[in-house]
């Protein structure tokens, strides 16, 4: 979703939105023209001063879904040391934007381990 106002001149904002788990399901085989209302409908009663975007471009993560994640939840998986090797995602934390950016730290602060950042 772009909301066309220049910032500096240079770049527009962007905001990008993400769906439940039951919601991508319940909604997998529906048409996207069908969908988009629905989600900008909700995102209106959360954010009613939000401009109107410009652009909008829905797409469907139909193999993305986290239903079961590892084991513990480490946030990332090291498979191998040398050379390094590690597999990150909501897949190893919790399948939504805070289990993204959770394991995002995970994998920053297991690089920084590695080469001593």
């Amino acid at each position: 979703m772009v909301i066309d106002k220049r910032l500096d001149g240079r770049c527009l904002p962007a905001i990008v939105l993400h769906t439940s788990v039951p919601f991508g399901l319940r909604y997998l085989d529906t048409p996207l023209a069908d969908v988009e209302p629905l989600i900008l409908a909700h995102l209106a009663e959360i954010l009613p001063d939000l401009p109107k975007a410009t652009h909008v471009k829905c797409h469907k993560w139909r193999f993305s879904q986290v239903f079961k994640p590892v084991a513990e939840s480490p946030g990332c998986l090291i498979v191998n040391r040398d050379p390094l090797l590690m597999l990150g995602g909501d897949a190893f934390t919790h399948s939504n934007m805070d289990g993204c950016l959770q394991s995002a730290i995970s994998v920053s602060e297991a690089l920084q381990d590695k080469y001593q950042l």
